[in-house]
């Protein structure tokens, strides 16, 4: 990493640091942007047991897999569409969460999977630990290798109105007591 960002032999660097001054280190390129949804401004619309057993068993997340109890969440993302976080496995420390947008069409519910802008491992709609962090408008992933935490990854996601798209990712392979992950990816986001 430090020879990509040519930072090797500076004070800046990860593994090599050096004498060269930090002001040779190139300038980052511009962060991506991602434009968030304005705010909502109608009320979730309600669930009910018999509902949330209907999604469980339309995207294949039985109870028995939760190993507690029937948890959800419901948040809304923008006028109309809501963010569902339905628990559907526990292991250790990790609880696996799958990420539906439900709206309502002729009023009826409609629910789907929610859609991820980056490769495979999210294709699925799969997060683990998923938290929606309502201040910032922002939904988080972080699938802990123990449970102390000091391995995995943590990511950010934003919602622009048709899918979620990656804001930040911290990733920390090996599990040896360190507590800070590096940075692997960054966008900057634009609030209406």
């Amino acid at each position: 990493m430090d020879e990509q960002q040519g930072r090797g032999d500076t004070a800046t660097a990860l593994v090599r640091s050096g004498t060269r001054a930090a002001s040779s280190v190139p300038a980052a390129p511009a962060l991506p942007e991602i434009r968030l949804t304005p705010p909502y401004q109608d009320a979730i619309p309600p669930l009910d047991a018999a509902q949330i057993t209907e999604i469980r068993n339309e995207q294949g997340c039985s109870i028995g897999e939760v190993g507690g109890p029937d948890e959800y969440d419901a948040v809304q993302l923008e006028t109309g569409r809501t963010l569902i976080l339905l628990a559907c496995g526990t292991g250790a420390y990790n609880v696996t969460h799958v990420a539906l947008v439900a709206e309502r069409r002729n009023g009826r519910l409609s629910v789907r999977r929610a859609e991820f802008d980056e490769p495979s491992d999210k294709e699925d709609a799969a997060l683990t630990n998923a938290h929606w962090d309502g201040e910032r408008r922002l939904l988080t992933d972080s699938p802990y290798g123990r449970g102390l935490g000091d391995c995995g990854s943590r990511s950010e996601y934003a919602w622009d109105g048709t899918r979620f798209r990656l804001v930040r990712r911290e990733e920390m392979e090996e599990c040896r007591g360190a507590r800070n992950f590096i940075t692997t990816w960054r966008a900057r986001v634009v609030r209406p």
